[in-house]
């Protein structure tokens, strides 16, 4: 049974001048489930425990790591599964330094959706973290997901 609703997040810059800070490793994380709901409610009231301000995003390397425990405990009781693409920018081929960040961003994006085990996926509702202009980002992730068959089909 696919799940209804995908919510996507990026770790790392999809830059390759290394030289100048860019970051080694990029991750792209999708998480799946039926119940978004129940999820929101969690993390309003982990932020409510923690004394965080309801607008406080969760920053993993910068949360104390007490804070963090409290986060991953709360996490592994919420109805959903994590879908995960760890990538080792210095392995990619040439090739790639010539992406726009955009275009990088809608490779890795459309990479994992791809690589979704058959049936999570349907009707599902994507809702992805802000990279950059909004409109653009949209425009190329249908792009780059039409380019593998994958608009329409398995993800609308």
């Amino acid at each position: 049974m696919p799940y209804s609703f995908a919510a996507g997040d990026e770790v790392g810059q999809t830059g390759f001048k290394f030289e100048q800070g860019s970051t080694r490793f990029f991750a792209f994380t999708l998480i799946l489930t039926n119940e978004p709901h129940m999820i929101r409610e969690g993390i309003e009231s982990l932020r409510r425990d923690l004394r965080l301000s309801p607008a406080t995003e969760f920053k993993f390397h910068s949360t104390p790591r007490p804070s963090r425990q409290v986060f991953l405990e709360r996490a592994a009781t919420w109805p959903l599964v994590a879908r995960i693409l760890y990538v080792d920018k210095q392995l990619l081929p040439v090739s790639f330094h010539k992406f726009k960040s955009w275009e990088c961003y809608a490779f890795f994006v459309a990479e994992l959706i791809d690589r979704v085990p058959l049936g999570e996926l349907g009707n599902t509702t994507l809702v992805l973290d802000e990279f950059g202009s909004q409109k653009l980002t949209l425009q190329v992730v249908r792009k780059e997901l039409r380019r593998r068959g994958l608009w329409g089909s398995q993800i609308k």
